[in-house]
């Protein structure tokens, strides 16, 4: 297995990014997308980047090195069976450790050859020198491979840079560009356009007739379109590998989504695909994060702290491990409100007007699903069902099959937008109970099992 390295300048912000560090030494940030290969199997490709000011580098002969060690796992869903293990170093070469424009992000790519299956996938990074100072990323996803005749879009890579290239040898290549992934998914000032790279399978005239359109779209969190391209095709080979960009950088801090749809010759959407990202402009009045007016006439200013910490713990689903440790290390009420008044700021919606919509619309959810999903002596948001309903919204479909006789009672969730499309299976594994368990669910970091209806057995 090939490993490339390549130095990317790039501009972190912690509140933005669930694989940054808060109070630690090093910091990586880690993604993968999946892609088909044309035998039928899927290729995963795993990115990941770390500052290189947070590695220990020691003094040679040419400059000075250092080095950072990946160990990937992935094992089969099904049986618990290692599909693979293994350790990657790469070395970071500068010639001065003061020179700021030499310590940039060290960024690299691992792939792998996959058949179908769902599968976990186990990221660690360290520094060499010392691998007490580690990150780590985990998640389950499912691998498809040939998909039947059916049209399909591969996962979204995010870019820092795309050009064309014939150099073969590069792990970045692939269908004539060399393709730098930005795992962070972090964009701004120092960074103002968003790349990305996707792919297009069965683009056939039964799927799509005899021409049809590519819509990219940036979206908000609240789905409104801020920015958007239409390509034109004829329908001809059946797969395409596409790329493109937007300008981002006057764009207000806070989360995006890049959305791809392909739209048939009858104009109707016949796939959709979504990846999330990130801005960060420092210069951004709106957002600053330690604007101290904003926070004076805010509502955190003296909020009681007993109603602070009431907030930050059903904040859980969407701060990172890091950011709960750190919130957790803060001496002072004072510095506790200016925590959770600081995350919500920079995730404002609407940086114009004082209210702060992201927050008024998550604990509106919140308190929805303490409302409708309160299990025994568990608040409904604790609960499985109201866990999905704060993190992704009401769903637009509901399939309900309460007190069957031959099965348990579950439900299934459907949502059109999330990730271009999917749901969530609950069961009431314990009958009478009331408590429903998510089961399964086709969306990135949830528990899969495509043998959930298994446990539907009332014995």
């Amino acid at each position: 297995m090939k490993i490339s390295q390549i130095l990317i300048s790039i501009l972190f912000l912690v509140f933005f990014h669930g694989n940054d560090g808060i109070g630690q030494e090093v910091y990586f940030s880690f993604d993968y997308a999946l892609f088909r290969d044309p035998g039928g199997e899927s290729i995963l490709e795993v990115y990941y980047s770390v500052p290189q000011k947070l590695l220990k580098y020691e003094k040679t002969s040419s400059g000075f090195e250092a080095a950072i060690k990946v160990d990937v796992k992935i094992t089969s869903k099904l049986d618990g069976a290692e599909i693979a293990s293994n350790v990657y170093r790469s070395p970071s070469i500068v010639r001065d450790t003061a020179d700021k424009n030499s310590m940039q992000n060290l960024v690299g790519q691992v792939n792998y050859f996959l058949k179908p299956g769902t599968y976990s996938l186990t990221i660690k990074g360290s520094d060499f020198a010392n691998e007490e100072k580690f990150d780590l990323f985990e998640t389950d996803f499912i691998a498809a491979g040939n998909s039947g005749g059916l049209l399909e879009i591969s996962d979204i890579e995010l870019s820092s840079s795309i050009t064309k290239s014939d150099n073969t040898t590069s792990t970045f290549y692939k269908n004539t560009l060399e393709v730098i992934p930005i795992p962070s998914g972090l964009f701004g000032k120092n960074m103002a356009d968003m790349q990305f790279y996707l792919e297009f399978y069965e683009l056939t005239a039964a799927n799509v007739g005899d021409k049809y359109s590519i819509r990219y779209s940036v979206l908000n969190l609240n789905r409104d379109t801020l920015n958007s391209v239409v390509k034109n095709f004829t329908t001809k080979a059946t797969s395409k590998a596409d790329y493109g960009k937007f300008k981002v950088d006057t764009l207000p801090s806070g989360s995006f989504v890049l959305s791809a749809a392909v739209i048939g010759s009858d104009g109707a959407v016949k796939a959709e695909q979504e990846k999330k990202f990130y801005v960060f402009t420092k210069s951004s009045t709106a957002v600053e994060q330690n604007k101290s007016d904003g926070f004076l006439t805010s509502e955190y200013a003296a909020m009681p702290i007993e109603q602070v910490d009431d907030e930050f713990e059903k904040m859980e689903y969407v701060l990172s491990d890091k950011q709960s440790d750190y919130y957790e290390e803060l001496k002072t009420p004072e510095d506790k409100r200016k925590f959770i008044y600081n995350f919500w700021k920079a995730r404002d919606d609407k940086p114009g007007t004082p209210a702060l919509e992201s927050k008024i619309a998550y604990f509106k959810r919140v308190n929805e699903a303490n409302q409708r999903f309160e299990e025994s002596f568990k608040e409904g948001w604790k609960s499985d069902r109201g866990r999905i309903f704060v993190l992704y919204g009401k769903p637009d479909d509901i399939e309900r099959y309460p007190f069957e006789t031959s099965t348990k009672s579950y439900e299934i969730w459907k949502y059109d937008a999330v990730e271009g499309g999917g749901e969530c299976d609950f069961v009431e594994l314990q009958p009478m109970t009331g408590v429903y368990w998510l089961v399964n669910s086709t969306y990135r970091g949830e528990l899969q099992n495509q043998n959930w209806r298994e446990q539907l057995n009332p014995k």
